[in-house]
């Protein structure tokens, strides 16, 4: 399993892209991509950063609220609001309480 993080840098469907290419050189299975959305940064994002934002949601597996722990239940419902229409498989993400843990898992296997 490898976890690529291109820190806001790239769709995916470009890193979606770049891990085919290597396909014709060596055999692998390239499994889900999840987005994830630093929930107490989400709002900034939302705001200055909207269409990379869009275009990194499209086309992922699944969207995770990472960081949930840190918004208030309000902030973090406001989140999943936003994103609901755009995203089709959502989960949010805790650290401290495993919240999220399980579907990330389920969309890994």
């Amino acid at each position: 399993m490898l976890f690529a993080e291109p820190s806001g840098m790239v769709t995916t469907q470009e890193l979606r892209d770049a891990a085919s290419i290597a396909l014709r050189d060596i055999a692998y299975d390239i499994g889900s991509f999840i987005t994830l959305i630093d929930g107490p940064d989400f709002e900034y994002v939302w705001e200055e950063r909207r269409d990379l934002l869009m275009a990194q949601i499209s086309g992922a597996d699944l969207v995770a609220i990472s960081r949930a722990d840190l918004l208030s239940p309000r902030d973090a419902e406001t989140v999943m609001e936003s994103l609901k229409d755009f995203a089709t498989n959502l989960a949010v993400l805790s650290v401290y309480d495993g919240r999220g843990i399980d579907t990330v898992l389920a969309t890994t296997m």
